[in-house]
């Protein structure tokens, strides 16, 4: 759990910094946006898991294992997702653009 907010506090200082400096592309800033939201929740969950085994009885001691779980592999993925996004380039077709495509054809092994 420590961990967890050491990094969103180095995370959160080095956006200011880049944000500061005038570094803001949209990829940047898509990837600082989503990690500060991925660790504070993470960290959220965290809490919660730790006063959960506090409280409850041992039987549910394991009661938010499986949500951080999940958690963990939503908010991955979303940043992923989000991350490819701003990356794509869109490029529209046109009559020109068509008959300048060039596709990479593999040889059939043995022909």
């Amino acid at each position: 759990m420590a961990y967890q907010l050491l990094i969103l506090a180095l995370t959160i200082f080095r956006a200011f910094q880049m944000f500061k400096e005038g570094f803001t592309t949209r990829f940047v800033r898509t990837i600082y946006n989503d990690g500060i939201l991925f660790y504070f929740l993470l960290g959220f969950s965290s809490v919660v898991g730790a006063v959960t085994l506090r409280v409850l009885p041992p039987a549910f001691g394991v009661f938010m294992v499986y949500p951080t779980k999940a958690l963990h592999s939503v908010l991955s993925t979303r940043i992923i997702l989000n991350m490819r996004q701003e990356a794509q380039v869109d490029v529209e077709l046109s009559a020109d653009n068509v008959s300048r495509l060039l596709f990479n054809v593999r040889p059939i092994p043995g022909n």
